[in-house]
C-alpha cells in the first residue's frame, strides 16, 4: 500500500510542479524549482541508502563459514538450493576453502553441468558419470567413485514428507 500511497503522491507533485511552471515561467521560478527537484532527489537517495545499507550485513559470509569450517579438506559437498550453494560459491570466490568440491544437486541432471564440473573436477566426475542418462545413476556412481578418497557430505532440503521425484 505505501508503493501506491507513494506513486500518487509522485504523480500529485508532478501534475502541481507542471501546473506551476506553466503559470510561473519565469528563470527564477525555474531556477527555484529545478534545486526543489535535485534537493528532494538527494533527501530520497539519502533514506533509500540509510533504509537498505547492507554493508556491516554479514549473515551470507557467516552462514558459508559456519557449514564450511564443519568440513574436513578435500571434501566433496553435495547441496539443494540457493541459500547454501550461493553462499559457498561466494566464499569460494574470494577464495576461502578452495579444497571443497561443490556440486549442486538441483541441476546434476543437466549434461552442460556435469560435464562442465568434470572439466574442473576430472578426479571426482569421471567419464561414466558423464555417459549416464539419469540422476540417480549418476548420483550412485558419484558416491561409488568418491568414497574410499573423500568425505561426502549432502544437504537436501525437507521436502515435508513429500519424495521427491528424482527421475
Amino acid at each position: 500500500y505505501i508503493f501506491v500511497v507513494y506513486l500518487s503522491f509522485s504523480m500529485i507533485l508532478a501534475y502541481m510542479f507542471d501546473f506551476l511552471l506553466v503559470k510561473y515561467n519565469t528563470l527564477r521560478f525555474k531556477t527555484v524549482f529545478i534545486i526543489t527537484i535535485i534537493a528532494l532527489i538527494i533527501f530520497q537517495g539519502r533514506i533509500a541508502f540509510a533504509d537498505n545499507d547492507r554493508h556491516n550485513h554479514s549473515i551470507v559470509k557467516d552462514f558459508g563459514d559456519n557449514i564450511l569450517a564443519s568440513m574436513p579438506p578435500n571434501s566433496l559437498f553435495i547441496a539443494y538450493g540457493d541459500s547454501v550453494g550461493g553462499a559457498l560459491l561466494y566464499l569460494q570466490s574470494l577464495g576461502i576453502r578452495n579444497d571443497i568440491i561443490f556440486l549442486h544437486f538441483g541441476i546434476m541432471d543437466r549434461d552442460w553441468y556435469i560435464k562442465n564440473k568434470s572439466s574442473f573436477y576430472p578426479s571426482v566426475i569421471n567419464e561414466d558419470v558423464i555417459n549416464s542418462a539419469d540422476l540417480v545413476t549418476r548420483m550412485e556412481m558419484i558416491f561409488r567413485h568418491n568414497l574410499s578418497e573423500r568425505n561426502i557430505y549432502v544437504m537436501f532440503p525437507n521436502w515435508k514428507g513429500r519424495s521427491p521425484d528424482f527421475g
